[in-house]
């Protein structure tokens, strides 16, 4: 199936014998958060003038595509402009918006290109895929070239799920990056990483170690482009920018460019079980009437629940009024048709904290890549804890303590550290991150304490040249700040990941409440406990247990 959306091509000759006055016209459109993207065209004189746009689309990705796409429409006159590379959803969603206003003005409906929706029917396949995220996705393409039918649900109006909000590494150990760039990294050593929390199953790591490496070199293979090594596992974009934004698109094109019947706004809402046996999925779709899809297998890859208030409030409840960095679509459904269907839940009260994010009002971007680059202070202006603490949910604890509990701390960054990160530079741009030629016109921009910050900049320059910090131990250095123009940012605590999940084997099976397994059912990534703790949540995960899972299917292991 083609679900490559024609979004509109011409304004067309009709534009220059169209309206002949000032007027404004508004369109909307879904973004890959699955928020509105609404935007405002301004026409005069049968020409296009202006397009404001309200948006909350990745400030890194579609924001910045939608800028450049509004420069080059008002350039043609026309919305036949290419899509900006890797920001594909966010441009022919903020496309199709214009195309709806431009409608309204009564001067293009004849070149529109509309099409009926799909209405579908019950139907049958080999393995149904639902969740369009990293591990949906990386399901989706291996069983496909295994030689399955595979239809793929995603309840939302485009694929990527969180993929596009990953903004540390992937991690992998024995790639061929790695090897190139002489890491002598091993399997054993990345699986012996994954078993350093309390509690983590040996078995879960060696696998996802093994099956991490076949992730990284697929999507190197295929144009990603994530050739800077680090940390020993870590592997990133070369100019700074997000693993996200490089690796997701990658993900997206390969799913089609195979015959996988990909359906978009399909919601699975529950699971069909016949004799013990899990047979296929109830479907409602976004058009038409609910349909079943009978199948021999059944992957749920829907995430975790961290967009969830119920459940978040639930297994969670004291961050219930917290915020989450998680696409809309991370809202627990695959949990909640799993225990329907006799599944067993571990560890969901095991939820992760991102301390450092900046909420848009409409969403929250992680600024973890920042934090590593910056020190982190207190509306006093003093250090409140060392910028690389590991420990997530000790540092959102004194950003609570020392914010009289809004949970409120400021990230201070030089120009070294914006050169530093492409990441950072995009958002300056956008405006999440003040700039100021001296550290007490920031103080000033930010509403923080000058005198204290600039004491505080002074103390920490001196410690940090020195490589030591008696105040909070922090050994290694991301920035001196010593290059000016200064930075500065607002950070609040947001909801992250979901740690537990649906209770799986090492194939990637759901089991039920006594431990035994439901045939013809698999979870991964964070819709499942991968019984790796801390490691059940990384970007490797999802599309390494998605590996074992797929190739289980296939038969290719026991």
């Amino acid at each position: 199936m083609d679900i490559r959306l024609s979004c509109c091509c011409l304004l067309a000759a009709s534009l220059a014998s169209s309206l002949a006055y000032a007027s404004e016209f508004e369109g909307s459109s879904v973004g890959i958060w699955n928020k509105p993207i609404v935007v405002k065209l301004q026409i005069e004189n049968g020409k296009i003038t202006d397009i404001q746009t309200t948006q909350s689309e990745t400030p890194a990705i579609g924001g910045t595509a939608i800028n450049k796409l509004s420069q080059e429409i008002i350039k043609a006159q026309s919305l036949n402009v290419d899509n900006v590379s890797g920001a594909t959803i966010s441009s022919k969603a903020f496309k199709q918006a214009v195309a709806q206003a431009a409608e309204k003005a009564d001067f293009v409906s004849k070149s529109i290109d509309k099409k009926k929706p799909v209405l579908y029917t019950d139907t049958q396949t080999d393995v149904v895929v639902v969740g369009g995220g990293p591990g949906g996705m990386m399901a989706a393409i291996e069983l496909s070239d295994g030689g399955k039918k595979v239809i793929l649900l995603e309840q939302l109006g485009v694929l990527g799920g969180d993929g596009p909000f990953i903004s540390t590494a992937y991690q992998a150990a024995g790639s061929k990056i790695q090897k190139k760039a002489g890491n002598t990294a091993t399997q054993e050593d990345f699986a012996n990483f994954l078993s350093t929390d309390k509690g983590t199953s040996k078995e879960m790591a060696q696998i996802v170690a093994k099956e991490s490496s076949r992730v990284i070199n697929f999507l190197v293979d295929h144009g990603a482009e994530i050739s800077k090594t680090t940390n020993k596992f870590w592997h990133l974009p070369k100019n700074g920018s997000s693993p996200g934004e490089a690796v997701t698109p990658i993900f997206i094109k390969e799913v089609l460019a195979r015959p996988i019947d990909v359906r978009l706004n399909n919601q699975a809402e529950d699971l069909i079980v016949e004799n013990g046996r899990v047979v296929g999925v109830k479907v409602k779709p976004a058009n038409g009437n609910p349909y079943i899809i009978r199948a021999k297998d059944v992957i749920l890859a829907t995430g975790g629940f961290a967009a969830s208030k119920e459940l978040i409030k639930k297994y969670a409840p004291d961050l219930a009024s917290l915020g989450t960095t998680n696409s809309h679509g991370s809202s627990g459904s695959g949990h909640i048709m799993a225990a329907k269907a006799g599944a067993s839940l571990t560890d969901m009260t095991k939820v992760v904290i991102n301390p450092t994010t900046y909420n848009t009002g409409a969403s929250h971007v992680s600024f973890t890549p920042l934090r590593y680059k910056a020190i982190i202070v207190s509306k006093e202006g003093v250090r409140i804890a060392k910028s690389n603490e590991r420990d997530k949910n000790k540092l959102m604890e004194v950003m609570m303590q020392s914010s009289g509990g809004s949970g409120q701390a400021f990230l201070i960054l030089d120009q070294k550290s914006v050169d530093d990160l492409k990441i950072i530079k995009e958002y300056v741009e956008k405006g999440f991150v003040i700039q100021s030629p001296t550290l007490e016109g920031l103080a000033k921009k930010l509403g923080i304490n000058a005198n204290n910050l600039a004491e505080t900049v002074k103390l920490y320059q001196h410690n940090a040249k020195e490589g030591k910090d008696p105040q909070f131990g922090q050994t290694a250095f991301g920035t001196y700040l010593d290059h000016p123009p200064f930075y500065g940012c607002a950070v609040v605590p947001a909801v992250h990941a979901t740690k537990g999940g649906i209770s799986i084997n090492k194939n990637g099976e759901v089991l039920n409440r006594k431990g035994a397994v439901i045939p013809g059912l698999f979870a991964v990534g964070q819709t499942a406990n991968t019984g790796l703790g801390s490691g059940n949540i990384g970007a490797h995960a999802a599309s390494s247990m998605a590996l074992r899972a797929a190739d289980y299917i296939l038969g290719r292991v026991e």
